[in-house]
């Protein structure tokens, strides 16, 4: 991502792809268990909803600071975490589930996503 690279939200949006990727691959069933259809109960769990509010506020937090420095667009934060979000972990399923054959074709994939997430949320000059 332009900008800040040396801020917290340039140096989140940089390398939140990238390790977002790494993670599940390397521990996919804690990835599952994060991200997996038992979430459904989690709105009962106050510990639950707070840890996850707050590590979405991360990305959410590093959007409006990229957005105060005049790096990406004035879009909704909220929005725009949300689609980074889904392309991010979207692609990080498919992964995991060896959907994506080959590393090469991982990494072409990991590239794509995170250059379609900067091309959406960037400043328009």
């Amino acid at each position: 991502m332009p900008g800040n690279e040396t801020g917290v939200a340039g140096s989140t949006l940089k390398q939140w792809p990238g390790h977002t990727y790494s993670s599940p691959v390397a521990h996919p069933s804690h990835y599952r268990v994060m991200f997996g259809g038992f979430i459904e109960s989690a709105p009962t769990d106050d510990q639950f909803v707070a840890d996850a509010k707050a590590a979405f506020e991360v990305l959410v937090d590093a959007l409006v600071e990229q957005q105060n420095a005049g790096d990406i667009r004035r879009d909704d934060p909220v929005l725009m975490a949300r689609f980074a979000w889904a392309i991010v972990h979207g692609t990080a399923m498919l992964v995991i589930d060896g959907q994506l054959p080959g590393e090469a074709q991982r990494e072409v994939l990991e590239h794509y996503a995170a250059q379609r997430i900067h091309t959406s949320i960037r400043q328009e000059t």
